[in-house]
């Protein structure tokens, strides 16, 4: 596993994962369409939280229908671990096929340990006490209440916000590329030369 975390920039193990559905379901609007490709914005104004919507980046804006109907409180539960669906058994079975592919066949740090996890799940799969407890020892704190406060002064222009290259590489990427005079005549030269042959035989 730390192998694969140095691979990947800024990563982290998640540990704790919220019952955020649970959480939020009971206080959203009913919502259509939202699943297609949109970019998203909330902007803060006078009178609370607005929500932008838009398809290309070059259309305009739209404010979008409230999307809750009341305002969850507090934070949500931690989502309990399910294993029903790890085979826990044929992991540990596979480890005996899966050793010689494994990079450290000189000090074998990773089949120690696949052979700690295996233990670690089935202690878990054994003791509701113990997922408790691995629950609250890896609980982080809750992200709403992480996240940075705006004041009413600050700017939320997302699009002031976007650096020159990004910008550039999303007119090209919008660019209607145009053909030259000369490449078109000889390829309809071609086509019609290639059509004329087709036609005689």
């Amino acid at each position: 596993m730390d192998d694969l975390l140095s691979l990947l920039k800024n990563g982290q193990r998640i540990n704790v994962v919220y019952n955020f559905r649970k959480w939020i379901e009971p206080h959203l609007d009913e919502i259509k369409h939202h699943t297609k490709p949109l970019h998203f914005k909330f902007i803060k104004t006078s009178n609370g939280v607005k929500l932008l919507y838009k398809g290309l980046h070059t259309q305009p804006w739209v404010e979008a229908p409230s999307i809750l109907k009341t305002l969850p409180q507090g934070e949500p539960d931690i989502q309990t671990p399910n294993f029903e669906k790890l085979n826990i058994d044929g992991i540990q079975r596979n480890q005996r096929f899966l050793r010689p592919l494994y990079s450290d066949q000189r000090d074998g740090s990773q089949y120690i340990w696949w052979q700690k996890y295996i233990k670690h799940v089935r202690a878990l799969l054994a003791s509701d006490e113990l997922v408790n407890q691995y629950l609250l020892r890896n609980k982080k704190q809750w992200m709403l209440d992480g996240l940075p406060k705006l004041s009413a002064e600050e700017d939320t222009n997302i699009d002031s916000a976007i650096p020159i290259e990004i910008a550039r590489m999303l007119e090209i990427e919008q660019e209607q590329p145009s053909v030259s005079g000369v490449i078109t005549k000889v390829v309809f030269n071609y086509i019609q030369e290639y059509c004329l042959m087709y036609v005689c035989e």
